[in-house]
């Protein structure tokens, strides 16, 4: 499989962030309880990683994951991913 390039592999993690956040922001939207949300966020995880239509292999979940995290506390996220790039000579 050859590599497309940044771009379009930047539009795919932007995709993917969006589709984890699309299903926890939904269930916040129609007032599930936190339990419901936490596990909509896992549910959208697996749901990427075993699609049932592509034999159940599919995506890494780590963009998907990033999507949900982002959605449930963005504050902390945003946190850690300044945290984590960075340098620290």
């Amino acid at each position: 499989m050859e590599d497309p390039g940044k771009g379009p592999g930047m539009v795919v993690l932007i995709l993917d962030m969006l589709k984890g956040a699309a299903a926890v922001m939904l269930a916040k939207q129609l007032e599930y309880t936190d339990f419901a949300v936490l596990f909509s966020a896992l549910l959208v995880m697996v749901g990427h990683s075993y699609p049932l239509w592509l034999g159940f292999k599919g995506g890494k979940i780590i963009a998907t994951g990033a999507g949900a995290v982002l959605a449930i506390a963005p504050v902390p996220y945003c946190l850690a991913f300044w945290f984590g790039h960075q340098r620290w000579d």
